[in-house]
């Protein structure tokens, strides 16, 4: 009888050392499954602060576009104004010329006479 309960010591050893190896080689897949899940959340999270980064920027357009529609009453204002002066000097357009500076005399007469102030009267010593 103490052979019996022997071997049936052994084989409950022996089986109780087969399912503590398949339960160990169970937890190193749940844990294995587990730190990929804890990779996946961050690779998630590190997307969604990307995500909220990108949504901010339509954001940022509204309140630009509504500086815009300030900027475009400015640029309407301007071009009534400039529609009005274009009737008052007969829709005539100006050259280039009337805008260019004209020489303008000393004062005392030296530029138009060709006095000693260097006009082209005198030369100015360049030859």
């Amino acid at each position: 009888m103490e052979t019996a309960v022997q071997v049936v010591w052994w084989i409950g050893l022996v089986a109780a050392l087969g399912l503590t190896v398949v339960a160990l080689k169970l937890l190193s897949g749940l844990l294995r499954t587990l730190g990929q899940l804890r990779a996946l959340a961050d690779r998630i999270a590190t997307a969604a602060d990307g995500l909220a980064g990108a949504l901010s920027g339509p954001l940022r357009l509204a309140e630009a576009a509504e500086a815009a529609d300030g900027m475009w009453g400015g640029a309407t204002a301007l071009q009534e104004a400039a529609g009005r002066v274009r009737s008052a000097v007969g829709g005539k357009r100006p050259r280039r010329e009337e805008f260019e500076p004209k020489p303008q005399g000393d004062g005392f007469g030296a530029g138009e006479l060709g006095g000693a102030a260097g006009g082209p009267a005198t030369g100015g010593g360049e030859e």
